[in-house]
């Protein structure tokens, strides 16, 4: 048995974080069952793709079973990073969030019609996979994705997002840095941290001073690596097109 835990964004950019290469790494010195412990409030599309698909084809090398468990929260990117697993399992308290891609663009109308085309093509991808998860139909998996839909643990069972949910394990309260979910029109008040410790608004621990680093809500993270295409790249679940020269 060997485990694996997803802490952070999914790829680089946001605080702590994790990338397809180095999800290979530790995958690659694995074997047997794996189980993949996730708390992420999203990041990368692409690389949430690729990390899926490195579930899979561990499972096809080692012929282990991989179990995803979310152990907190698994947003945008991380919620379909967990799809390929054998089993999907929630913890209590924990959530799961499905959406469309977003984009800010800056240029030509050139440029925005091929931002607008690639979103068109990664939702419908996304998508794709949810419907092979849940066996809901397109149009009903589009709909949650266009509306941004927040699923408590429960609720990510019923609608076949996860397996199911762990009554054993001890109930927690599934929160992120504000500036982390800026971007999220839905998200809920009990996911904010306030940084004061006391429990308020979801917080359960205090404040990381480093977390000051953090862009401020609605900016670009500086170090974003380009992905997917000349000029695009994708942080906590939005694409980002570069400022034409």
């Amino acid at each position: 048995m060997s485990d694996l835990h997803l802490y952070g964004t999914v790829g680089l950019g946001w605080g702590d974080c994790f990338t397809a290469s180095d999800v290979k790494g530790e995958l690659d010195a694995m074997e047997g069952d794996l189980t993949v412990h996730v708390n992420s409030g999203g990041g990368d599309a692409f690389e949430g793709v690729a990390i899926s698909q490195l579930l899979n084809a561990y499972r096809r090398r080692t012929g282990g079973r991989v179990t995803c468990r979310v152990e907190g929260l698994a947003a945008s990117a991380a919620s379909y990073m967990v799809l390929t697993a054998d089993e999907v399992v929630m913890a209590p308290g924990s959530m799961m969030m499905i959406h469309d891609p977003s984009s800010y663009c800056e240029g030509g109308a050139g440029s925005m019609r091929s931002v607008a085309d690639t979103l068109d093509a990664l939702a419908a991808s996304i998508a794709s996979q949810y419907v092979l998860k849940t066996g809901k139909g397109a149009d009903e998996v589009r709909e949650a994705m266009g509306a941004e839909t927040w699923f408590t643990a429960d609720e990510a069972v019923a609608w076949g997002i996860a397996d199911s949910v762990d009554a054993g394990a001890v109930p927690v309260a599934a929160c992120v840095d504000e500036r982390l979910l800026a971007g999220y029109r839905n998200r809920p008040d009990t996911l904010l941290l306030d940084g004061a410790g006391d429990g308020a608004r979801g917080h359960t621990a205090p404040k990381n001073e480093a977390d000051d680093a953090l862009p401020e809500p609605g900016e670009a993270p500086g170090d974003g690596r380009p992905v997917g295409g000349q000029g695009l790249r994708c942080v906590l679940g939005h694409v980002f097109h570069e400022k034409e020269q």
